[in-house]
């Protein structure tokens, strides 16, 4: 670390401190404190960038998005939805559906932020909530059997129930030594 020599011969360190601790003037002081200031308003307009999007985007709307949830688990339990035991499965799969459309949206409106800004923070939070959503779906197939967790990933998918035809593989290899050694 190099020191110089101020013109009243005390040791200032490179950053222009004092090294004898005499006291500062109070206009150094306000100069440093200014440069502080300067560096934390820097900081927080990195932080805070304005990136285009309209600040609507930006601002909270938990009641407009919630009177928009409201409505549309209304329209399908009321509108949607089947009266009947012949439409129990159907029922069950839009309840499904609406049960995790609304865990979405509560994702979106409560996660903290991710370290990503782009294309909006509202987006990482639904891609934590498809996590969140997979790994409760993986927790619950690992409460099963196998033959049970096949019938339930049937409803998901109806060929997944059916045996696959068998096919050879690797039965004519042979060994041609000019497809391994190029010149």
């Amino acid at each position: 670390m190099t020191s110089s020599v101020s013109r009243a011969g005390r040791s200032v360190h490179p950053t222009g401190k004092h090294r004898s601790g005499s006291a500062q003037s109070p206009s150094s002081l306000y100069r440093q404190n200014e440069l502080f200031l300067d560096e934390r308003q820097e900081e927080h307009d990195l932080n805070n960038f304005n990136d285009g999007l309209l600040i609507f985007f930006r601002q909270p709307h938990r009641l407009t998005v919630l009177a928009i949830t409201l409505c549309l688990v209304w329209y399908t339990s009321n509108v949607l939805s089947r009266s009947g035991e012949e439409n129990l499965y159907y029922n069950a799969k839009l309840g499904i559906a609406m049960a995790a459309v609304a865990f979405l949206i509560v994702c979106g409106m409560l996660l903290p932020d991710a370290p990503f800004r782009r294309p909006h923070p509202v987006m990482w939070r639904l891609v934590t909530g498809f996590g969140i959503l997979y790994f409760v779906g993986m927790v619950f197939l690992l409460h099963m059997d196998v033959g049970s967790a096949r019938q339930f990933l049937r409803h998901i998918d109806s060929s997944l129930g059916e045996p696959l035809e068998e096919r050879e593989y690797a039965s004519n290899v042979c060994f041609i030594f000019s497809l391994v050694y190029v010149s």
